[in-house]
């Protein structure tokens, strides 16, 4: 049998942690849970369904959590972050160049969790286009 290189013996050794983390969040530590925010634009369904849609504006909203600023949209797409377990606030503030018009996305919008040990949660916050003065 021919020795393996340091190399090789040290990718064998990484390849399960690299696998386990493809793909979906990994579990978080003892104790804590893992929070994924998801901004999306709502354009109809219903509060028990809500027709929530992917919108790129959104991708310099401010994500706020338990009234500390976490980053943006953009960097809440992949496996979130770790936190303690309890009710969390959070907030999504569109950053605005001007004011809004008519139809423009979006008006900011927010969301409570409640994070139990051991939980993987996807939260979705829905933000509503700026409504007409007719609506």
């Amino acid at each position: 049998m021919s020795p393996v290189s340091p190399r090789a013996a040290l990718a064998l050794l990484l390849l399960p942690s690299l696998l386990a983390t493809c793909g979906s969040a990994p579990a978080p530590p003892a104790g804590m849970a893992r929070l994924i925010v998801k901004c999306c634009q709502l354009v109809g369904g219903t509060r028990e369904a809500p027709d929530c849609r992917p919108n790129r504006v959104l991708d310099h909203a401010a994500v706020i959590i338990d009234g500390q600023e976490r980053g943006s949209c953009a960097n809440w797409r992949g496996k979130g972050a770790i936190f303690a377990t309890g009710r969390h606030a959070i907030q999504v503030r569109v950053p605005l160049d001007g004011p809004l018009e008519e139809g423009d996305c979006c008006v900011d919008a927010g969301a409570y969790v409640t994070l139990h040990a051991g939980d993987v949660i996807t939260q979705q916050v829905g933000l509503k286009a700026l409504p007409s003065a007719s609506e």
